[in-house]
């Protein structure tokens, strides 16, 4: 199975940004910083960063499937607008306007699927205690573009038909930790 080129640089450069940011924000003694971990359409089973600003959080982070035979990749870069409601354990307001931009890609020995999409969802934080709560949220991708190349032409067309839509259902649900 061949992977796509964009894989490697995209996890250097994630890697990078991640250790310089936790470097420079852990010094500063803030929980500013939120890891994560869930799972999400586009973004499937996920981890990730955010770095909060007030009532405002900038995300990434970086997705794969667990299927053998067939490989998923998922880059996201979100924008978390905190806007409603209160929390007894966190000054963070616990409704949030979520929009960001989404790479996707789907490879297998027959086909890959590469996706462009933008995000926008409306959700939920629940804190448990004063540092840990999980999210969910729920809303709408637009397909931004797209690129479809087929290695070997499928014997039953029918099973690799491909639906282009230009919005697809959008949700996650996760945990978060503040450091």
């Amino acid at each position: 199975m061949r992977i796509t080129k964009l894989f490697y640089p995209i996890l250097f450069t994630f890697a990078l940004f991640l250790g310089s940011s936790f470097e420079s924000f852990g010094q500063q003694g803030n929980r500013d910083v939120t890891i994560s971990a869930g799972f999400g359409v586009p973004e499937l089973a996920n981890i990730g960063v955010r770095f909060e600003w007030q009532q405002i959080q900038v995300g990434y982070s970086v997705g794969t499937n667990f299927i053998d035979d067939e490989l998923m990749f998922s880059y996201s870069n979100d924008v978390y607008i905190h806007y409603a409601g209160f929390s007894e354990l966190s000054s963070r307001r616990p409704y949030y306007l979520k929009l960001g931009v989404n790479y996707f890609w789907n490879e297998t020995d027959l086909k890959l699927y590469e996706y462009l999409f933008f995000n926008t969802r409306l959700g939920r934080e629940i804190n448990i205690t004063e540092r840990f709560g999980i999210d969910i949220s729920a809303g709408v991708s637009y397909e931004l573009s797209h690129q479809n190349k087929l290695f070997i032409e499928p014997k039953n067309t029918w099973l690799e038909r491909n639906f282009d839509l230009p919005m697809i259902p959008s949700f996650g649900v996760g945990a978060f930790y503040k450091l």
